[in-house]
């Protein structure tokens, strides 16, 4: 199963499941509203309503629309488990344009910009590509580090953005928090989705994320139905740096390609 079907299986976001559940990921093909629940019943009520009243600049604006990213940053909830649910929402109302689009082009655009006002902006990508690069990041050179990062940020924005284009009515179960983890360096967190495909089948979806230094939460992994999509990165690139002879020049120029091939 590669990438790409993992996301649209995993993710109702893409949703990278995420979305990240959402990812994870039919994204528009006969859209219809995704339902959302909670596990818990009695929680249904509070969720619905804390994901249908989001912000409604940030909720229903087009992707066209003048909001930089750092007022997309500072609109988001400093809670993770919030976080989550409010992207989420912000995802799904984004998505209601999608059918209205005509051209391939057009939806190209439009998938690529809401993911990029959507999902990638809760993502750290930089730490991500750090992680991928493993033990090869201290014998890279800044100029490799930078580019890998970028191509890395590059080919999960594409890869997410053309999952819409796949959507098929799924139903997103937020599970319950199970709360913040205040040991270690840092505090850290994660918030656990089921998605459910009109065939009846559950993928599981977890997001990872940890309070950064600005006191933003960012994601720092994802685990979809079972795979760990970072160490599954690590893994291909060190696979990639073994047949390319060490050459992490190769390995960047490459890197498309082998994301495709997950």
């Amino acid at each position: 199963m590669n990438l790409k079907t993992l996301i649209i299986r995993a993710n109702a976001f893409l949703s990278f499941s995420v979305v990240l559940n959402v990812v994870l990921m039919g994204f528009i093909s006969g859209f219809s509203l995704i339902n959302l629940a909670m596990a818990d019943p009695e929680a249904v009520a509070t969720t619905t309503s804390s994901l249908t009243t989001a912000p409604a600049s940030a909720a229903s604006a087009s992707p066209s629309s003048p909001s930089s990213s750092t007022d997309l940053l500072d609109s988001l909830p400093s809670d993770p488990y919030e976080l989550v649910k409010v992207v989420t929402d912000r995802l799904l109302k984004k998505l209601e344009h999608y059918q209205a689009l005509e051209s391939d082009k057009e939806r190209e655009a439009f998938s690529r910009e809401v993911v990029e006002q959507t999902f990638a902006i809760m993502i750290d990508f930089d730490l991500i590509a750090r992680r991928v690069m493993a033990k090869h990041y201290q014998y890279a050179s800044a100029a490799q580090r930078q580019a890998f990062a970028t191509v890395f940020r590059e080919s999960l924005i594409n890869t997410y953005a053309s999952a819409m284009s796949s959507y098929s009515n799924q139903k997103i179960m937020i599970q319950p928090f199970e709360g913040i983890d205040e040991e270690g360096r840092r505090r850290r967190a994660k918030v656990d989705m089921h998605i459910r495909t009109a065939d009846g089948d559950v993928y599981p979806v977890e997001y990872a994320l940890y309070e950064a230094q600005s006191g933003r939460w960012k994601v720092e992994n994802l685990i979809l139905n079972g795979v760990n999509i970072g160490l599954t990165f690590r893994n291909q690139f060190s696979e990639a740096l073994r047949k390319n002879k060490g050459n992490i020049d190769d390995v960047i120029r490459t890197w498309s390609s082998k994301v495709a091939e997950l």
